[in-house]
């Protein structure tokens, strides 16, 4: 097992380099230099990334795969960014969101191609895994996982639970059919708004924001989406003129002080005492996610009002 892990480390790292190269490649001759060393300071830095490389998860793979199939539709290569978008489904199922993503930038051949390839690879699932495991774990797929609340879940349904209902991780209220109904309706905002700015957007000028976007909305709407998760952000940190300070407070301070609010003031210890205060610390991914989210709505919306005139 040891060195099924290392081998496993080993590739991860190796995508997480190919990731770059091919970030680097797409970015203009003019200041490539700067924003490639700019990128390799981000890897280094973003610490939702080292700690899916320590758990062995699978975002650097499903970075990779992104980074190319964005490059391929670029290219007119729909066969491949197909078969990118498919594993990278294939992965992490809230990914699926990248099927609409193709749908509403009116990407028809990848859209089949995507579809194609999921076939294929749910076809070797089958093929390899028994069919009662597989049974079980569709069965499984759209029940609550118990886990809503927990301070690493940073998805619309984890803050509203921790805010709304009686918890490990918050105990001032207890009104889990409020969590329920914050959950749905934020939910579906944030699809529509998404789907607004992909079908107004024209141009493979927004491309990159547009994927950006269709990722910081998918963690958002996942019903579990953790801190390694978030390293999914990395096309938008990487595509996109964010201000260098948000960066910093979303890679460091943003990131860890759910983890030392946890361990230090849980509702086991003071957590009663500040409940408010504790929820928000909870939840402060939550919040630099969503206010993600607003700032690609907002550019989007403005260029395209632009265009218009």
């Amino acid at each position: 097992f040891g060195k099924a892990f290392m081998l496993f480390q080993l590739l991860s790292h190796a995508a997480i380099w190919g990731f770059w190269a091919v970030w680097v490649r797409g970015l203009p001759v003019d200041g490539r230099a700067e924003k490639a060393l700019v990128g390799f300071a981000v890897l280094f830095l973003f610490y939702p990334l080292h700690l899916s490389l320590q758990l062995g998860q699978s975002e650097p793979f499903i970075l990779l795969a992104l980074a190319v199939a964005l490059r391929s539709l670029r290219g007119d290569r729909p066969l491949v960014a197909g078969l990118c978008l498919a594993a990278a489904i294939w992965l992490k199922l809230f990914l699926a969101l990248l099927l609409l993503h193709l749908l509403l930038r009116r990407q028809y051949r990848a859209l089949g191609s995507c579809a194609a390839w999921l076939a294929v690879l749910f076809a070797a699932g089958c093929c390899v895994v028994p069919w009662d495991v597989q049974a079980a774990y569709w069965k499984r797929l759209g029940q609550p996982l118990g886990l809503e609340a927990f301070y690493d879940n940073q998805s619309v349904g984890g803050f509203a639970y921790r805010a709304f209902a009686l918890t490990p991780y918050s105990a001032w209220l207890d009104l889990p059919g409020l969590a329920r109904g914050l959950k749905g309706a934020l939910s579906l905002a944030l699809l529509a708004g998404y789907a607004r700015a992909a079908w107004r957007a024209r141009g493979a000028d927004h491309d990159a924001r547009l994927l950006a976007l269709c990722l910081v909305t998918g963690l958002l709407v996942s019903p579990h989406s953790d801190t390694h998760h978030q390293a999914l952000l990395l096309p938008a940190f990487l595509a996109l003129p964010i201000d260098a300070a948000f960066l910093a407070f979303y890679a460091f301070f943003a990131e860890y002080l759910p983890i030392v609010a946890y361990k230090f003031i849980s509702p086991s210890r003071l957590g009663w005492i500040i409940q408010g205060p504790l929820c928000a610390a909870l939840s402060l991914p939550f919040l630099a996610l969503a206010g993600l989210w607003l700032y690609l709505i907002r550019g989007l919306e403005s260029d395209s009002s632009t265009k218009s005139r």
